[in-house]
């Protein structure tokens, strides 16, 4: 599961004895499947990505306007109509349409920080994005304070609400005991020591996580000579899938000699188990709107090195954490270094305020109070209007691209200019 889906899962665990909760996603698997164990339906989306990065907007638009018509209707027909509806992605739009037709609160739960995002393409500007969803929206939570600051000029601060995502300490295990662990999962990828410190970064191999960032401090540390001793014994783990930066990765450390440094597993499932073994946190990420891989180390007694990368500023107040005063590889060599020879002292943990209690109790404030204060608003309807007549100016467009991508057929593109000059004309009255 993606890192929204764990925050999404644990928050309903905290609030079904108090609301009827239904799920509607476009994806299966492990989310669903925790879904339904927890005995609540969960009902299939048309997969539905209309800003995703990378995606060119020839291609999307005609799909994203025919599909969220689809799912408004599916989902109209099989849902009983609700008080309220949370939409857990800036990613998947149904669940805003979807209250705009019912005439029913929608609050957006805002869990990525996308004007830095280095992966993100948006098929509207920013600003535009979140007029839109500002349009469609009557509360933004915003997981940190960060991301709640970037909405800042378009998205009035009485419809913003930062509540940090929340995690417990769920099990006690002894450094020892996870050391032991995390050796039998890394069996045959490389030896621990058990006088080998471990400075751990996880995360997908995708470019946000800063994986080019981290080969580059390695380089550094390892032309230190002022560190040559303290790297004598350290081995910098970095678990996490193989994505689309592996390759590039692995190539970068063996042109710089770094592999007797450097062990990449791939993913490794349950690792919060073995984060006790480890000496050292790194978070390498380009951007992170709340670092919830930061809480595990934190609650595991493991210091945290970041960059400076927005959500993680909320985390550190609280202590336990170091973020450099300069984002660059060099500043990270220089703090990783002098952490590892006993010059850099990260301030102890003050107090923990992320328990999964408050995150929950928060999460229902906010939900009785856009219930108790909602009042239908007529844009909404006439934004479904314009998205419908999208879709019905688009089906000529559409229809033409799958012949395209069948039989090589081109001619499809002369439609959605014309639709999509409609479609910004009806926002540009909302604004």
């Amino acid at each position: 599961m993606a890192g929204a889906e764990y925050s999404l899962l644990r928050l309903i665990r905290e609030i079904q004895s108090e609301f009827q909760i239904t799920v509607c996603a476009p994806a299966d698997g492990p989310f669903e499947k925790a879904i339904t164990q927890l005995g609540i339906p969960f009902h299939h989306l048309s997969p539905l990505y209309p800003l995703q990065a990378n995606h060119s907007q020839l291609s999307v638009l005609p799909a994203f306007a025919d599909r969220c018509i689809s799912n408004i209707s599916q989902l109209s027909n099989s849902l009983e109509k609700p008080d309220i509806i949370h939409s857990n992605t800036t990613l998947v739009w149904d669940g805003a349409f979807l209250a705009a037709h019912w005439q029913i609160p929608h609050v957006w739960n805002l869990r990525e920080i996308l004007k830095r995002s280095a992966s993100w393409s948006p098929l509207l500007s920013y600003e535009n994005q979140l007029a839109l969803m500002n349009q469609l929206s009557d509360l933004f939570v915003c997981v940190s304070s960060s991301l709640d600051d970037s909405l800042e000029g378009i998205v009035p601060a009485s419809k913003r609400q930062v509540i940090h995502n929340g995690l417990d300490k769920t099990i006690e295990i002894s450094s020892s005991t996870a050391r032991e662990k995390l050796r039998e999962s890394l069996r045959g990828k490389v030896s621990l020591d058990d006088g080998t410190r471990i400075i751990l970064t996880v995360g997908n191999f995708i470019r946000d996580k800063g994986y080019d960032f981290l080969v580059e401090t390695l380089s550094h540390l390892a032309q230190a000579k002022e560190y040559s001793k303290a790297l004598n014994n350290t081995l910098f783990l970095w678990v996490g899938r193989h994505q689309e930066e592996s390759q590039a990765i692995q190539k970068a450390i063996e042109e710089k000699q770094l592999q007797s440094l450097v062990c990449m597993p791939g993913h490794i499932d349950n690792f919060a188990q073995h984060m006790a073994a480890c000496d050292l946190y790194i978070l390498s990420s380009v951007s992170e709107a709340f670092p919830t891989v930061a809480l595990e180390a934190i609650l595991a007694d493991i210091p945290v090195i970041s960059r400076d990368n927005g959500g993680i500023r909320d985390i550190a107040a609280h202590g336990q954490v170091h973020i450099l005063d300069n984002d660059s590889p060099e500043c990270m060599s220089t703090a990783i270094g002098d952490y590892l020879m006993g010059k850099l002292t990260i301030p102890p943990l003050k107090e923990y305020p992320f328990s999964m209690k408050q995150m929950a109790s928060h999460y229902t404030q906010a939900y009785h109070h856009s219930i108790n204060h909602f009042s239908a608003q007529e844009q909404r309807s006439f934004l479904l209007e314009s998205l419908k007549n999208l879709a019905e100016d688009l089906k000529p467009s559409l229809k033409l691209l799958i012949q395209e991508r069948q039989n090589r057929i081109s001619g499809w593109r002369s439609y959605w200019p014309r639709a999509m000059a409609k479609f910004k004309r009806a926002l540009a009255k909302m604004r």
